[in-house]
């Protein structure tokens, strides 16, 4: 739009110049035509009048050139301004849009609960409601019915505060949510491929010990390999389809010197004692001081499984693939399942046969796990 004042300015001048031009002619062949009835004064008024005129189209033109230059000078420098604030919020935007799509493993449910809008007129949970409820619902997880232990929580949660004294109970609300994330499908690709570092992440997302075992027992057994720390640890093949664990006792130890050394960074070392297919075992888990869980391995303390470690499943795979025998070396890595453990006194081994469950715990299916 300025470009084509600018032109329409200039043709005007131009036209007037050549008007005045043309006029001047004319006057001046008029007086020489008609010397007789022109005075020498008013031909000489008439050019003052012309010279002036001609004066001040020059210095329009000239004011307009000048005005024109610091406008354009002024919007060539606060263009790249305005492009660089373009630049710098798509720059901000493009950041925040990938932190939206890394995958976030919490339950929904959550999101707020500490408002007070969301809390006003719910009632707080007394020791003994928290209690039953964290009972009710681990019972449920334990037989991996987790979609109904998440209703009972979102159901409780409606009506009753999620205060600081229910932690355990948002805890087990929170792994709820990874337990549908990982056994929904939703860590497998189109091929059926599971993404092994989608499943480490969300196996390190767990907020309680207890989950985390019933998670990795409930998980296919060519998996755990990928998040169990230990390869000595044992790595019980479920021929199954349902296998449930039977908690006995859980408790926290110190840790041992060995894993001080290997993962400095632990500062609790959970103990969970279990019964799985009437074989007592035990579960050891880290924890480090942002509550970060890491799974270390399960062992047979009375030696009286028949289950094979992550170790010697991985040596029986090697054999397969060379054409060795099976077995060719697989009966030598047992041992290493129980080092660091002290061997269970007479008196400890009749109290676990007496402590054994006499009615199994298993589902009858062909399936293998």
């Amino acid at each position: 739009m300025l470009y084509a004042c600018k032109n329409s300015l200039l043709n005007l001048i131009l036209h007037i110049i050549y008007m005045k031009i043309v006029n001047e002619s004319y006057i001046i062949d008029y007086m020489q035509n008609n010397k007789e009835e022109i005075s020498l004064k008013e031909v000489a008024k008439k050019k003052i009048m012309i010279g002036a005129l001609s004066v001040a189209i020059v210095v329009s033109l000239g004011f307009s050139i000048y005005t024109s230059k610091h406008l354009n000078d002024d919007n060539d420098k606060e263009t790249p301004k305005t492009s660089q604030v373009s630049q710098n919020q798509k720059g901000e935007g493009d950041k925040a849009k990938d932190k939206d799509e890394e995958p976030v493993y919490t339950n929904p449910m959550n999101e707020g609960k500490e408002d007070p809008v969301l809390t006003e007129g719910k009632k707080e949970l007394s020791v003994g409601e928290m209690k039953g409820k964290e009972q009710e619902v681990r019972d449920l997880y334990r037989e991996y019915k987790f979609d109904e232990g998440i209703k009972e929580l979102d159901k409780l949660q409606s009506s009753y505060k999620f205060t600081e004294d229910a932690e355990v109970l948002k805890k087990l609300q929170d792994d709820g949510a990874l337990f549908s994330n990982l056994f929904s499908g939703h860590l497998t690709d189109e091929d059926g491929e599971v993404n092994g570092l989608a499943l480490v992440n969300l196996m390190g997302a767990f907020e309680d010990p207890e989950d985390l075992l019933i998670a990795m027992l409930h998980l296919d057994s060519d998996l755990r390999q990928y998040v169990i720390l230990y390869d000595g640890s044992l790595n019980p093949v479920l021929y199954e389809e349902k296998t449930y664990p039977l908690i006995s006792k859980k408790t926290t130890e110190e840790i041992p010197h060995e894993i001080g050394i290997m993962y400095p960074e632990t500062k609790t070392y959970h103990k969970i004692e279990f019964t799985l297919e009437k074989f007592k075992l035990e579960a050891y888990i880290l924890e480090d001081e942002s509550g970060v869980l890491r799974f270390y391995m399960i062992k047979d303390p009375y030696n009286k499984s028949n289950y094979y470690t992550i170790g010697q499943w991985t040596k029986m795979e090697e054999n397969r693939q060379s054409g060795r025998p099976i077995m060719d070396g697989v009966m030598e890595l047992k041992d290493k399942a129980n080092d660091g453990i002290s061997t269970p006194t007479i008196e400890e081994e009749v109290e676990s046969f007496e402590d054994t469950p006499v009615e199994s715990t298993t589902e009858t299916n062909e399936n293998k796990k």
